[in-house]
């Protein structure tokens, strides 16, 4: 499954993208091999001219355990490893964003 994370852009006059989470489960007998190759997951998109930090991205693994942002791994049967892409960052002072897109971005859930 997959959606798209509310509040993980950067503000600014332009608004940085739309982070996402998305996940998936092994429910098979077998592991599967994977190859991750995983950015912004111990740093953030950092914002310009003013505009602010996305959110930081993350790898997390159930049943919990240890699993490397970037390199080979495998997923056991019954284990759910879930993504969390980062957020873009903001362009700008937000200050210079006009009502009429900020209002927009909360009726489509981008922002509270």
């Amino acid at each position: 499954c997959s959606s798209d994370l509310p509040n993980s852009a950067g503000l600014g006059k332009y608004r940085g993208g739309l982070g996402q989470k998305f996940s998936f489960k092994n429910v098979g007998e077998h592991p599967l091999n994977i190859s991750v190759v995983s950015e912004k997951t111990q740093t953030v998109a950092k914002g310009l001219l003013g505009g602010e930090d996305g959110q930081m991205g993350a790898i997390e693994i159930i049943p919990e355990r240890d699993f490397p942002p970037k390199g080979l791994d495998k997923i056991y049967p019954g284990e759910e490893l879930i993504f969390t892409l980062p957020g873009g960052a903001g362009y700008g002072d937000v200050a210079d964003r006009s009502q009429q897109l900020i209002e927009q971005d909360r009726q489509l859930g981008y922002i509270d």
